[in-house]
């Protein structure tokens, strides 16, 4: 028999091996030491008191929804994804002390500086028991992750956000060691623009803060769509900063634009926007908008109608865009039997995020916090499978002989398996607790897929829920498919004046 058979035989051999568990019989584990970021509070000074604040209002269960995929593996647990348990007689993963980016980007670079400098400061290294960090879990927002990601590379550790969209992010000559679970913006673009080409409207007005990577990237990526393939789209813009604009109303009202579009970075940017228009463009009968992804939650009802609910500010003629959570019905299982309980606190991969936050917080940050009884937040899928991606990452990683030789750390090792160009996807899982999982050599999940959502009313005008209307499969540099026809026909505007 040759080498070269040989050499076939023996991968046929190990690959039927890993199809049923993913590991190979009688293999020692692999050690995977994750580092862990995300926006979760702001301490203030209240005369002699300190006071802490969320800077995130979803930061924490974002982070928990991680941390429990860690659990999983490391239990073998199997009632919400099948992933875990053919991982989990392969990878042991080592949890760090959860780091607090308050969702800035110079305390992201701080953080991720910590994690990278644990070889040189005992204490930092305690946090992760010992080990040095191999891969981070986070940031959040795209502006965070480019800081991060760009730190965390100097020394070859990648980070895999939940949350970080912007197209930059894609550039692996900038960002070599990033890595995401959510669609990038360059998809979100394709379906804002056929939004705007399935009722025909030509005419927008779009509001974005041009110095906001997440913002100004998504503008950018549909405007060339408008100017690529003949797309005949008149764009009005309306540069906001921040989002408030003491001047907004008087331009809006100038341009005569009735279709508005929405890529502020933040729900509150986007709310100041919104607030500023409040009732004469938004919740009315002769205008419609479209919120990106960063605001289309049901949070904006609330922000929107305020703590007394007033009913008076109408939502409707407002649809939304927003990576599809829970193309399974795994998603539902993790609702109904998991998120909904009492989390255990004693829980040890739980106590690093406790460990993060100080002991005078605990019980008005966690404890006392009653949004660990309702439906999570849409990006706490993507973060649960940020940990699914890294541990399969690192299985393949372990079985390659520059990692068994010692020539090149775990962490490098699965960088360049994920960034090999071929005609696929390097890692590729289905049972991801937001669906189909598909990293290609961009770092992107090109596996995703995108709601559209429209804000619909009841006939009393009381009662709001967003419903989706239309679905979209997307791939990359490939357009999209609907998953039906004549979807706009679902949605609610004015009894159809729009």
């Amino acid at each position: 028999m040759s080498a070269w058979v040989l050499q076939v035989f023996v991968w046929a051999y190990l690959t039927s091996m890993m199809a049923a568990n993913w590991c190979i019989e009688n293999s020692s584990k692999t050690n995977l030491t994750i580092g862990f970021m995300f926006p979760l509070f702001r301490k203030k000074r209240n005369g002699t008191q300190n006071t802490y604040e969320r800077v995130h209002p979803s930061g924490f269960e974002r982070c928990v929804g991680a941390l429990l995929a860690v659990d999983h593996i490391n239990n073998a647990v199997s009632s919400i994804s099948t992933v875990p348990p053919k991982l989990s007689d392969c990878i042991r993963i080592h949890p760090c002390v959860v780091k607090n980016s308050e969702n800035l980007p110079y305390v992201g670079m701080e953080r991720a500086l910590e994690y990278v400098m644990q070889s040189h400061n005992q204490q930092l290294l305690q946090e992760c028991d010992g080990n040095t960090v191999d891969a981070v879990v986070g940031p959040s927002g795209s502006s965070v992750s480019s800081k991060v990601s760009a730190a965390l590379g100097l020394f070859h550790v990648p980070s895999v956000s939940y949350a970080a969209t912007a197209s930059k992010l894609s550039n692996k000559v900038l960002f070599p060691y990033f890595l995401r679970t959510v669609p990038p913006d360059s998809h979100q673009a394709l379906v804002i623009v056929d939004i705007l080409k399935t009722f025909s409207w030509n005419r927008v007005g779009i509001f974005y803060d041009k110095n906001d990577i997440y913002s100004d990237g998504l503008y950018q990526s549909i405007l060339s769509l408008f100017t690529d393939g003949g797309h005949k789209i008149e764009t009005v813009a309306f540069e906001c900063g921040g989002g408030k604009d003491a001047t907004l109303h008087g331009r809006v009202k100038v341009s005569g634009v009735r279709i508005f579009v929405s890529l502020m970075p933040t729900m509150e940017t986007t709310v100041d926007v919104i607030r500023a228009l409040v009732p004469d463009f938004f919740g009315h009968p002769d205008y419609v908008w479209i919120l990106s992804d960063a605001a289309s939650s049901d949070g904006l009802i609330r922000a929107v109608r305020g703590d007394s609910g007033d009913t008076t500010r109408n939502v409707r003629g407002v649809l939304g865009v927003s990576p599809s959570e829970g193309l399974s019905s795994l998603h539902n299982v993790f609702v109904n039997e998991l998120w909904r309980k009492t989390l255990s606190w004693e829980n040890k991969t739980f106590q690093k995020l406790l460990d993060a936050v100080p002991p005078d917080a605990v019980d008005s940050l966690l404890t006392s916090f009653n949004s660990f009884e309702k439906v999570p937040n849409n990006k706490v899928p993507f973060a649960y499978d940020a940990v699914l991606v890294l541990a399969v990452a690192a299985l393949k990683a372990s079985t390659n002989a520059s990692y068994l030789a010692g020539t090149f750390k775990l962490s490098e090792v699965m960088m360049d398996i994920i960034k090999r160009r071929n005609n696929g996807t390097n890692i590729e899982f289905s049972g991801g607790l937001s669906g189909k999982v598909s990293i290609d050599a961009d770092g992107d999940n090109v596996g995703g897929s995108y709601d559209i959502v429209n804000y619909q009313e009841d006939q009393s005008g009381t009662f709001v829920s967003m419903v989706t209307v239309a679905r979209w499969q997307l791939g990359k540099n490939q357009g999209f498919s609907r998953d039906a026809q004549g979807w706009h026909n679902n949605v609610t505007f004015y009894g159809g004046y729009i």
